[in-house]
Order: C-alpha cells, then structure tokens, then sequence
C-alpha cells in the first residue's frame, strides 16, 4: 500500500511540475510583451526576465531545499500546491 502512494504522489508531483512550468512559460512571454514596450528593446527584456527568473530559481532552490529535505513528501507537496494557488491568484 505504501508503495502505491508514493507512485500517486510522484505523479501528482510530476504532473503539478509539468503545469507550472507551462503556465510559467506563458507567464514568462506576458512580460516579455510588456517590458518590451516600456524598455523598447526585446534583448532588454529578454536579459530582464531571464535575470529575475534564474535569480528567483536559485535564491528559492537555496531557501526551500534546505527545508524540504527534513520535511515529509506530502508537506512539500502541500506547500507546493498552496505556493502555486497563490501565485495564480496573485497573478490574476
């Protein structure tokens, strides 16, 4: 029975993984059409976003992986679904 727990949290977790990172990548192109406008250059805008997203990447890898690993799989991937809830309403 254990076993078979793990496999539905692996792909839920695979799966809420494959989401993010479509609606990310959307998310992503958003501001690259707006920032594109206010800075008036796309390789601005291109350096701007890709700045911020790899920042943001690896200050959360440093912050949150060291948390995780003294936490259980079903915390973390409940912290990871109420991350992504906020952040979809915070964007819209």
């Amino acid at each position: 029975m254990r076993n078979a727990e793990t496999m539905i949290l692996r792909r839920i977790a695979l799966g809420t993984t494959v989401f993010t990172g479509f609606t990310g990548l959307v998310y992503e192109v958003t501001w690259h059409k707006y920032l594109s406008n206010i800075v008036g250059s796309e390789a601005r805008a291109t350096a701007i976003i890709l700045a911020v997203f790899l920042g943001g990447l690896s200050i959360g890898y440093e912050l949150f992986g060291r948390l995780s690993r003294s936490k259980s799989p079903n915390f973390n991937l409940k912290v990871l679904a109420y991350s992504e809830l906020a952040i979809g309403v915070w964007a819209l």
